[in-house]
């Protein structure tokens, strides 16, 4: 969307790339330029707005294609202390396992960056994270095994964007995260009123309120604001108890 930024990034081969060397349009988590500028554009936002948080979304890999491009390559490398002749086939081969648990770390450290510098400059500042639901999963598919972010109070509030239209996987998911260490206290389930995965009804959205509310978490975040929610589902929201 901001080609001169695009082909900035390109030319430093900050974005990530895909087993095949096909260029996928996010930045490189690995490549430290790209870690500290998402760090510069927060603080910056901090210094020049009244804000009362700061929200992260896209922590994370775009799936199990990302990121084999020349960034993740030099950590990698780094990381075990020697070089790989056949990239990326030894670490989709051999090396999966390892080159797994390197992906989320790289994850884990940049989060530790973030929360570190956000957490000393603006320690009233709010810090919220969206993470995808189906935790273990999202760790190996996406690198997020965010309940370690919890675990180490790197955020104030893990919102799951816990997007389903089916109410008994609604509450499993809660009930899993629920379990996992540092992760309750810090719980804002995310409820997808409209999104890819479905659009709620007015009476889905109360039974998964309820569900919420069984459990005394803290509340939910909804999933998108927009004039339906306005007109369709608030009417129900101010009445619900």
């Amino acid at each position: 969307r901001l080609p001169a930024f695009a082909q900035k990034m390109r030319r430093e081969g900050r974005l990530m790339e895909d087993a095949n060397g096909k260029e996928i349009p996010w930045l490189s988590i690995s490549h430290p330029a790209n870690v500290q500028f998402e760090i510069d554009s927060i603080l910056e936002m901090a210094r020049h707005a009244p804000l009362d948080g700061i929200h992260l979304d896209y922590m994370r890999y775009p799936g199990r294609e990302a990121d084999y491009g020349p960034a993740a390559k030099k950590a990698f490398e780094a990381r075990i202390g020697r070089k790989i002749n056949n990239w990326p086939r030894e670490v989709l081969g051999p090396l999966k396992q390892d080159y797994q648990i390197f992906r989320q770390e790289e994850i884990h450290r940049a989060m530790r960056k973030i929360s570190q510098a956000v957490k000393s400059q603006f320690p009233d500042l709010t810090l919220s994270v969206a993470v995808w639901g189906a935790w273990p999963d999202c760790a190996d598919a996406q690198g997020q095994d965010w309940p370690v972010w919890c675990k180490e109070g790197l955020i104030d509030w893990i919102i799951p964007m816990n997007y389903t239209d089916n109410p008994d996987q609604f509450a499993g998911w809660l009930d899993l995260q629920r379990a996992q260490p540092g992760v309750e206290e810090r719980l804002l389930p995310g409820i997808g009123l409209i999104s890819s995965n479905a659009e709620l009804t007015p009476a889905q959205l109360l039974q998964q309120l309820d569900l919420v509310k069984q459990r005394n978490l803290k509340g939910v975040v909804l999933y998108r604001l927009d004039a339906s929610l306005e007109t369709r589902l608030y009417p129900y929201l101010k009445i619900w108890k």
